[in-house]
């Protein structure tokens, strides 16, 4: 055997590691962007609340349409959307986002197209 009948195969082999290296690379990417998505959203949503509830005087009556500008303010924000906004009958303010990962695969593939979306709540009581 001589140099040029193996000069192909070392070719061959750092083409299918660079190309497992890619593969592997966005399909880390991904996992990454669909976790910080998801933990941010929720955190994201506690703040929101937390904020929104800071707004509210206690016994005096609560514009919804405030509550909702103020909360679709902030989600726009934290570059997510507000699905909505409400006060229990404990005073407890109730915000419910929902936010779309920026991945490079996941959200062009249908069948796994919802493991990039968040949706999330965050709970916080009026002062």
């Amino acid at each position: 055997m001589n140099i040029r009948d193996e000069r192909g195969v070392i070719v061959s082999w750092l083409v299918r590691l660079l190309i497992g290296l890619a593969v592997v690379a966005v399909v880390l990417f991904d996992a990454g962007s669909i976790a910080v998505n998801f933990f941010g959203l929720d955190s994201t949503a506690d703040e929101i609340a937390v904020a929104v509830s800071l707004g509210i005087q206690s016994g005096q009556p609560v514009d919804q349409q405030d509550l909702e500008a103020q909360a679709t303010a902030l989600a726009t924000e934290a570059d997510a959307k507000l699905v909505k906004v409400e006060i229990d009958d404990e005073g407890r303010v109730h915000v419910h986002l929902k936010r779309v990962a920026k991945t490079l695969i996941v959200r062009l593939v249908g069948p796994v197209k919802h493991w990039a979306r968040a949706r999330t709540e965050g709970i916080a009581g009026s002062t």
